[in-house]
């Protein structure tokens, strides 16, 4: 019996963007659970550290890039949504905006005290 592997466009080919169902249903939005998951992935391999807080740039076209499929004003709204509940945190440095997670009360949020 061989072995025959569908190899269609839409399967995985790429570098996914993984969560926790869990994560969606605290939040209670997958869609800031994605960003979230998508910040945290860029920031295991940032190398920008400021009192022990990772940080990473992120320009709005690369969130575009990272969420093709979002309209931008529903980006800056799942950003936005996030940074209110202190979760993402931001700020500019050398005309570049960056981006980190607020872990202390990320688990404060999630219930992980």
């Amino acid at each position: 019996m061989s072995t025959t592997i569908n190899l269609s466009p839409l399967l995985i080919n790429e570098q996914p963007l993984q969560l926790l169902p869990s994560l969606a249903v605290k939040l209670c939005d997958i869609h800031e659970a994605i960003v979230l998951q998508a910040l945290q992935n860029k920031l295991r391999k940032a190398n920008k550290e400021i009192e022990g807080q990772k940080w990473v740039p992120i320009e709005f076209q690369n969130w575009k890039e990272i969420f093709p499929w979002l309209p931008e004003k529903d980006i800056m709204a799942f950003l936005d949504s996030l940074k209110k509940k202190h979760i993402i945190v931001s700020s500019e440095f050398s005309q570049k905006s960056w981006y980190s997670i607020d872990y202390d009360i990320l688990n404060s949020f999630l219930g992980n005290k």
